[in-house]
Formats: C-alpha cells, structure tokens, sequence
C-alpha cells in the first residue's frame, strides 16, 4: 500500500497555500482601492489566489486528517515517504492498533448525505409546488421537467448515503492506513466532506437555475399575453371606427 501524504507534501501546500492567500488579499485590497491602470492585475491575483490557493488547503486538510489516521494506528509520520519506497507496509510503527478505527466516518458521512438530500428535496419540492400550479400547460411542462433535473441531481446523495452505509462493515471495508489487501478501503473522512461540498454546490446551482429560467419563462409568457390581449383590443377599436365611419 502506498503512502499518500508526508511531511513534505504537507509544508509545501500550506507554504502555497499562505502564499496564494497573501495574493489574493492583495487583489481584493486593489479591487476595493479601484487604482487605475491596476484592474488586470488585480482581478488576475484574485482568480489565481482562488483557484491556487483553494486546492493546497484541500490538500493540507487531507494531509492532516491522514496523519491523524496513521498515528491512530501506531505509524510514525514520514518526512519523506521516498525514503520508505512509498509503502506503508516499511513505515516505523511505534506500536500495535485495532482494526477499523475510524469506521465512524462512514456513518458521519451517512447522516450528512442523507441530511443534504432531504434539504435539497424539500427545496425542490417547494419549487414545484410554487410553479408548477400555474396556469397554462407550457408552464407546467417546463416546472415538471427543472424539477427532475433538480430529482435526479439529489438522488446522488441518497445513492452515496447508502454506499457509505454498506461501508460500515468492518468486516469488508478497511480504512486507507490498514495494510490488509482482503479488505476494500472506506471513503476517507476528507473524500466525503470535498466532495459534499462539490455537490451542494452543483444543486444549489441546478435550484437556482431552474428558478431563474421559470421566472423567466413566466415572464416572457405574460409578456406575451399582453402583447396579444393589445393587438386584440386595437383590432375590436379597428372594426368599431370602420363600422362608425361607414
């Protein structure tokens, strides 16, 4: 088994990531100054910040948490994980653990799966019944359709919370730090926890977007009622001005 994370690795993203996060501050600060002939740089230092800045505190919050997991069971934290060949099997261990220790993580994550689709459901549900009772069969088509989207994007978190279920089983899963090959590994803790973020983001976007497109859509179709209720009312004046002239 290989060694996912040491020292090195670890001071390097929190150096990148202190780093990126001083660029960033310093974009924000020009951005508010509003110094002319400065907003190329600024806006550049902004995005760089964030889109650099943000993956090496993933990466340090994944280390960290790695290294919780391996002196739980005993190992020392390498410093260089070339030194060891990249096996955890020729790591110092300082003395002897139990087995799944952290198969609580599977039942955390579980509940936090399960809790975002409910969330979520509930949102779209609103949404649902918010639009799809309004008049006119176009309308409820489009409201019918956003809604399974929105459906289909949160069964994910229930498909996960059951998986993470099954995971459990200390029996057929083993954490990452375990050397035993018998035994398929678990979800990690920080897996679980980027990737509900990743997730709530891309269904908060799916609910916003089916909002703002039904909103719009309803918009455009009065508009489009008033236009013709108009053009109906001109015609009526049209016929009454040429019966009275005749």
């Amino acid at each position: 088994m290989k060694i996912k994370f040491d020292n090195i690795t670890a001071k390097t993203a929190k150096y990148c990531a202190l780093i990126f996060t001083v660029l960033l501050l310093i974009g924000l600060v020009f951005s508010f100054l509003e110094i002319p002939g400065t907003e190329v740089f600024y806006i550049m230092a902004v995005y760089i910040g964030v889109l650099v800045g943000l993956p090496c505190y993933v990466v340090l919050f994944a280390a960290k948490l790695y290294f919780a997991r391996l002196q739980a069971y005993g190992y020392e934290i390498p410093e260089n994980k070339k030194t060891y060949g990249n096996n955890l099997n020729n790591l110092p261990k300082t003395r002897g653990a139990g087995s799944s220790l952290f198969a609580k993580h599977s039942r955390i994550g579980m509940w936090m799966y399960f809790a975002c689709f409910v969330l979520f459901l509930v949102v779209d549900v609103m949404y649902l019944i918010k639009w799809h009772f309004m008049k006119g069969h176009f309308m409820k088509d489009i409201c019918t359709f956003l809604f399974t989207v929105c459906l289909v994007l949160d069964s994910v978190w229930l498909i996960l919370a059951m998986i993470l279920r099954r995971q459990r089983n200390t029996e057929k899963y083993r954490d990452d730090v375990e050397c035993d090959k018998t035994r398929k590994e678990r979800l990690n803790l920080e897996n679980i926890i980027v990737f509900a973020i990743f997730w709530a983001i891309v269904c908060a976007v799916a609910c916003i977007q089916a909002v703002t497109t039904t909103k719009y859509m309803d918009k455009v179709q009065r508009e489009n009622a008033q236009v013709a209720a108009s053009e109906l009312k001109m015609a009526d004046n049209t016929v009454e001005l040429g019966n009275y002239e005749s």
